[in-house]
């Protein structure tokens, strides 16, 4: 039987006494996560630097693995994925998980060892999510201890919504930033927990600006 790089992968994984991750588990995965766990549409880009990012070990290139390689996730996506009915071509290099891409995923992640749960690196919407967080007017108050001049205008730019903003849009932005800063928590980074403790805050604070309408 022929060796190959998603063999190879098991083997260390079981010797590791890790649940094994096959590469197309590791590209759902990845998948699941650039797509933020949704059905959401993504471009078959970032998909590629997502499982670059989370999985080093099976996409980069073989003698340059500071870059990605894109080969891989195309036959993952269209020889394994697409055919188990867990991803969807939307046409032009865009893709969308399917109901049962979302369940598998979710699933491999809860059963995957602590170490392939935790992410690499922050994807490059967390990262902007990040950025703009740190340069918040609700942060610089929080840190210099000015917590009781946090006003909704504050909150609403720190989740970046205005007036007009659906609740239920409001509260997927919460989501996406709570889900930012742990991930950013996993990593190490320095601001986390402030930025944990800010969210909560505003969070409860200004509950009525999330709160589901009657």
């Amino acid at each position: 039987m022929a060796i190959t790089r998603e063999s190879t992968i098991n083997a260390e994984n079981e010797r590791g006494g890790k649940l094994p991750l096959t590469q197309s588990d590791q590209a759902l995965i990845a998948f699941y996560r650039a797509a933020n766990g949704s059905t959401g549409r993504v471009p078959y880009e970032e998909i590629v630097l997502q499982a670059w990012k989370d999985f080093p070990e099976s996409f980069s290139l073989r003698n340059h693995p500071e870059y990605p390689d894109a080969s891989d996730i195309h036959k993952k996506l269209y020889q394994t994925l697409k055919p188990a009915g867990l991803a969807i071509s939307l046409g032009n290099k865009v893709f969308r998980l399917t109901d049962a891409g979302v369940v598998r995923a979710a699933t491999l992640l809860r059963q995957a060892a602590p170490s392939e749960q935790k992410p690499l690196r922050l994807s490059r919407e967390e990262d902007r999510l990040l950025q703009h967080a740190l340069k918040s007017r609700a942060l610089a108050k929080w840190e210099n201890g000015l917590a009781n001049d946090i006003i909704d205008y504050d909150t609403r730019l720190f989740f970046q919504f205005s007036t007009g903003t659906l609740k239920k849009d409001r509260r997927l932005r919460l989501k996406a930033m709570q889900d930012m800063t742990e991930s950013a928590s996993q990593l190490g980074h320095p601001k986390a927990d402030a930025l944990r403790r800010l969210m909560e805050f505003l969070r409860d604070k200004f509950e009525s600006l999330f709160e589901e309408e009657s």
